[in-house]
C-alpha cells in the first residue's frame, strides 16, 4: 500500500518540468521502517 503511494507520488512529481530528481530518504530508504514511519522525499 505505502509503496504504491510512494510510486504514485514519484510519477506525479517526475512529470513536472522543474523537478530534476526525487530521492527517498530516512528509514524507508534504509529498509528499516515500521508501520508508523513517515515518508521522506527530497
Amino acid at each position: 500500500m505505502v509503496n504504491n503511494v510512494i510510486k504514485s507520488v514519484a510519477v506525479k512529481l517526475s512529470s513536472l518540468p522543474f523537478i530534476e530528481g526525487i530521492v527517498l530518504g530516512g528509514s524507508r530508504a534504509r529498509g528499516i521502517y515500521t508501520e508508523d514511519s513517515d515518508i521522506d522525499i527530497r
